[in-house]
């Protein structure tokens, strides 16, 4: 069962739409990651996950849908960029980076977010997390 929030979130209204600019919006569409439009309560208004595109590379449709509501429940926008390395934004503007896959990238942002004092009463709102996804093998 989807969480009010995120059902709020998923559907962002045409201002929050036209707001995102073309470049999130393409990524997005072409990618079929849903835009979020949540917004926390407060001064402090979402993070942001900026994800390289390529670490789309092996992410089906349901996947991106799956983790982008996650990350969307607990406030938590996700960007696709021409970017070499993944990274996060929080509210006080400090960043934490990552790597990996896509999967792999979400859940470790959500986890981190689920560690933070904010981001743990964000968490109990918020579908519980599945399994860690494996690591990729060695090349």
């Amino acid at each position: 069962v989807l969480s009010p929030r995120w059902r709020r979130g998923l559907v962002p209204r045409l201002p929050a739409l036209l707001s995102v600019g073309p470049r999130r919006l393409a990524a997005a569409v072409l990618h079929n990651v849903p835009l979020c439009s949540s917004d926390r309560p407060g001064s402090a208004s979402h993070r942001t996950l900026v994800i390289p595109v390529d670490a789309m590379a092996a992410t089906t449709d349901a996947d991106a849908a799956v983790w982008t509501e996650r990350l969307c429940c607990v406030f938590t926008w996700v960007e696709l960029a021409a970017v070499s390395a993944s990274h996060m934004t929080n509210y006080d503007s400090s960043t934490i980076a990552y790597s990996g896959t896509f999967q792999q990238i979400a859940a470790a942002a959500y986890r981190d977010i689920c560690n933070m004092p904010m981001g743990e009463s964000d968490c109990a709102g918020c579908p519980a997390l599945p399994p860690s996804p494996p690591s990729p093998p060695p090349p």
